[in-house]
């Protein structure tokens, strides 16, 4: 009894099989041998059956990286979307101090530029696989973008 409470697709099925007691006009759902009443879920019970979301954490570690930024976002809880050389993804900001320095124009941004970053990487199995999020915690440096000399290493001007 116990692997079938554990199986998600057993429960999940189960659960599919009671739900139209959540439904109005639906009272009790019973399974009988006859006159004989084996198993009754009402709608007090029905909630009893609802498929718990299954995550179990696999990762969850802080590394320094470098981005680019991809696209930033000035409202609070929105996600900046940065790119470490080969792929770009979606991270909250949770430097509050490097947040706040944006908010009060401290900091301004053009193509090109580089966050050093302490980047938060939280990993969970879920019934679907993988689900990754992540966190950028401190945002070590910002690196404006490399402007090209106007001279050359002889100090005279490039044509």
């Amino acid at each position: 009894m116990l692997r079938l409470y554990q199986d998600a697709a057993v429960r999940r099925s189960i659960a599919e099989l009671v739900r139209p007691i959540k439904e109005q006009g639906i009272d009790r759902f019973q399974i009988r041998d006859g006159d004989h009443l084996l198993q009754e879920v009402t709608k007090s019970d029905v909630e009893l059956f609802d498929v718990p979301g299954t995550q179990e954490l696999l990762l969850d570690e802080v590394r320094r990286q470098a981005f680019s930024i991809t696209s930033l976002s000035f409202k609070e809880d929105n996600k900046w979307r940065l790119n470490d050389g080969q792929n770009t993804f979606s991270v909250s900001m949770k430097d509050v101090a490097f947040q706040r320095r944006v908010d009060n124009n401290q900091i301004a941004f053009a193509k090109g530029d580089v966050l050093l970053c302490d980047l938060r990487t939280i990993q969970w199995q879920v019934e679907e696989g993988v689900k990754t999020e992540y966190e950028v915690v401190k945002v070590v440096s910002h690196r404006p973008a490399r402007q090209l000399s106007l001279f050359d290493d002889s100090g005279s001007t490039l044509s």
